[in-house]
């Protein structure tokens, strides 16, 4: 039986990928997304937790890569939900972009969101923000991880950034998954090709699970299709490597 490295899964991972589109989200939200890339490469807050998250390296979780793309991401799903460019909506868009970088920090924790909501609470301190401003980030921290029970909240604002963070980071079960998560994921732990294949029909029901679990109306419009393009890039990819391995 062939042994398969990392490096070569996730080179067939990304050819596999290539072949299929990209999710209509990027293209039917285009005012949404490029109102938040202009806000994520030049609001000082957004680029303070950048340089702070670069000089973590990958040592917190998923890495920089990850809460980035989930970063400007959410901005996009509030920007698009509260249509236009308004100075509320570039308020909004700014929390949650720190609320996306941040999001991960304990990920390595048990219990990575309550752990990385006090960790965003503490490193909130003294930046400018209004404690109403820091409540909305670390409520959006706590509330991100799936199949849980959310907490409450009577802030609308709150409410959709916390929703919005939660999308954008489900979004990554798509085609993120399998070209980039996974393999770091392995890489990290030192997890053996055949391993992961022993238990990859059981991930991709989790991967399914994901599909009804979007929280805004622009998640719950475009995540599907995240999910389902990753699910079809993820088949493909298992019977690849089962008949590389030569199972």
């Amino acid at each position: 039986m062939k042994k398969i490295s990392i490096a070569d899964a996730r080179s067939i991972a990304r050819e596999v990928a290539s072949r299929h589109p990209e999710p209509r989200f990027y293209r039917e939200c285009g005012e949404g997304m490029e109102i938040s890339k202009n806000i994520y490469d030049s609001d000082p807050l957004v680029l303070r937790f950048r340089e702070y998250l670069e000089g973590m390296g990958d040592d917190f979780g998923h890495g920089l890569l990850h809460s980035g793309l989930v970063a400007v991401d959410a901005g996009a799903i509030v920007a698009t939900e509260l249509g236009g460019a308004e100075e509320i909506v570039k308020r909004d868009v700014v929390l949650v972009q720190v609320a996306g970088l941040l999001h991960d920090i304990k990920r390595k924790d048990k219990d990575h969101a309550a752990k990385g909501a006090e960790e965003a609470a503490r490193l909130l301190k003294d930046v400018g923000l209004a404690d109403e401003e820091v409540g909305i980030i670390v409520f959006a921290i706590a509330n991100h991880e799936a199949f849980k029970e959310t907490g409450e909240t009577a802030d609308e604002d709150g409410r959709l950034i916390s929703d919005a963070l939660y999308d954008a980071d489900k979004f990554r079960w798509g085609p993120d998954n399998f070209t980039t998560t996974l393999w770091e994921m392995l890489s990290f732990a030192d997890i053996d090709i055949g391993l992961m294949l022993e238990g990859y029909s059981s991930g991709m029901a989790g991967v399914e699970r994901i599909k009804d679990t979007f929280r805004t109306n622009t998640g719950k419009k475009y995540g599907p299709e995240f999910i389902e393009i990753g699910l079809r890039i993820g088949r493909e990819i298992y019977d690849r490597l089962v008949e590389m391995r030569g199972e």
